[in-house]
């Protein structure tokens, strides 16, 4: 009996148990540890800390009071000024940092896209030449705009619904001005601050800028709606938009240069179908071309072809003839490739030639007038040259 004792009083005496109590204050939070044992005094240390709880808000384009998520919020110990804690603000624009007594300067600021808090509504409309003459919506197009600074501007893309329309939300760049203050945290306290960050919208002078792509797995972009094409949005502002994707396959060929293979290919609205035939290319010059033509259509319409070809094949900027004359044109590019835009007005030829070559390279089927103003500017020069030549003769003879 006695040493049964004896071992329940030993096991007691070896056993250690450790409570963690964690008692949350609207001031303070207070850790308890607290160690029992059976052969000693127990011990307990505190440990009591403060801090600063807040909300950030601002109002957006339209006076809107709007909450600040990831807000970034800094406290510094003064006199010093070095960095004591950090948060980010939530959803709802609050935040909370933990903090030792003494004065401090608390930082507010709205980092894009933290601060981007007046989104643009853009409506968008995907349409699709079924046939040379009919238009009609497409749905299940991936519309995206991205933006073309995208450290300061947040996109958004859309899939169109069965009316060929989807609605998507992007967040153009809109500032805020950063804000700071010294607060004291007493022991026991915490301070409660809310910022209103003032907006510097003013300062803006130029919208963001978005670029506006579509994919669809069946439908190849058309002519109408090239890789270049740009909106360009203000904070708050809405806008809307229409697509046109093309409904044909694009036509392509593969061309040697230099030993290396390149593929071109050529797409576009031009009443005809194929779009272009024939397609060829001079390695010596440098020119890409190719056939296209239009179907009986009133002489007002437009032609619009797009010419997808790699920039080695091309000396110089692109230039677009069509039959002999240059034509309106653009292009966008990367960092191998350009996408050359271009169109001209129908006119009841049956079929075109089209030229494709770069701004060095001048196409010897120019236009006519090419070699009619350069023969009257030499006829210029030499008329000219006729009476100079003969007042100098007779100021020669006068001993002038």
């Amino acid at each position: 009996m006695m040493n049964n004792s004896v071992g329940n009083l030993d096991l007691t005496r070896s056993m250690v148990v450790a409570l963690l109590i964690t008692i949350a204050t609207a001031g303070s939070v207070i850790a308890v540890a607290e160690t029992l044992d059976s052969a000693s005094s127990a011990t307990i240390s505190m440990t009591l800390t403060a801090g600063v709880k807040g909300t950030v808000r601002a109002l957006n384009s339209v006076g809107e009071r709007m909450p600040i998520s990831g807000g970034l919020v800094e406290a510094r110990r003064l006199p010093g000024g070095q960095l004591t804690s950090s948060t980010q603000t939530q959803a709802d624009g609050t935040f909370s940092l933990q903090l030792s007594p003494g004065d401090y300067n608390l930082s507010v600021s709205a980092p894009p896209p933290a601060s981007n808090i007046s989104p643009a509504l853009i409506i968008c409309q995907a349409d699709a030449f079924s046939t040379p003459t009919v238009v009609t919506t497409v749905p299940g197009v991936n519309i995206t705009l991205t933006p073309r600074l995208s450290e300061r501007d947040v996109g958004g893309s859309c899939l169109t619904n069965y009316n060929g329309v989807c609605n998507l939300t992007v967040r153009p760049y809109y500032p805020l001005r950063p804000y700071s203050t010294t607060v004291r945290v007493s022991e026991g306290t915490e301070t409660s601050i809310d910022v209103d960050l003032e907006s510097l919208a003013s300062d803006q002078l130029e919208p963001s800028i978005f670029y506006v792509t579509f994919s669809h797995p069946e439908y190849p972009v058309g002519p109408e709606f090239p890789i270049d094409r740009v909106l360009k949005i203000f904070p708050g502002q809405s806008d809307s938009f229409e697509g046109y994707m093309n409904s044909w396959p694009p036509v392509t060929t593969t061309v040697v240069l230099e030993g290396n293979q390149y593929g071109i290919a050529v797409n576009g609205y031009s009443y005809s179908s194929p779009t272009a035939w024939n397609l060829r290319f001079d390695v010596e010059r440098r020119l890409f071309n190719f056939t296209t033509a239009e179907i009986p259509h009133s002489t007002d319409g437009v032609a619009e072809l797009v010419v997808l070809i790699h920039k080695r094949l091309l000396d110089g900027s692109p230039i677009v003839f069509v039959d002999n004359a240059m034509v309106p044109s653009t292009f966008a590019q990367n960092a191998t490739h350009y996408f050359v835009r271009f169109s001209y007005t129908l006119t009841g030829e049956v079929t075109h030639e089209v030229t494709v070559g770069g701004s060095n390279t001048i196409p010897e089927n120019t236009s006519p007038l090419v070699p009619l103003l350069i023969t009257v500017a030499f006829l210029y020069l030499f008329l000219r040259r006729k009476p100079e030549a003969k007042k100098t003769k007779m100021r020669a003879q006068s001993g002038y």
